[in-house]
């Protein structure tokens, strides 16, 4: 592997600066690695990272909900206090 150095600077960023560097995937490092001769899986790549502390996230897929949404949900449920059990079993 070389050092543990050179892997936890292939996936740097600094969120609390909103500075974000290129990330690169697990299975970047394997090809890499592979290409170096030497032979490791992802698995191994992730567990080896996280145990220098680096954490892994998925990007979100689906955007928050806009303002206009949250209102609407909103007052969907405050019209919707006084329903009875029954009446929202029947939605679902």
């Amino acid at each position: 592997w070389g050092s543990m150095q050179d892997l936890t600077s292939w996936s740097f960023s600094d969120h609390e600066n909103g500075e974000q560097s290129a990330q690169n995937t697990r299975e970047d490092l394997v090809n890499d690695l592979k290409a170096a001769g030497t032979i490791a899986t992802k698995k191994t790549i992730g567990n080896t990272l996280c145990r220098e502390g680096m954490k892994s996230y998925s990007v979100r897929k689906v955007p928050l909900l806009k303002k206009a949404h949250v209102q609407a949900r909103l007052k969907f449920a405050n019209e919707h206090l006084s329903d009875s059990v029954e009446n929202g079993v029947k939605v679902l």
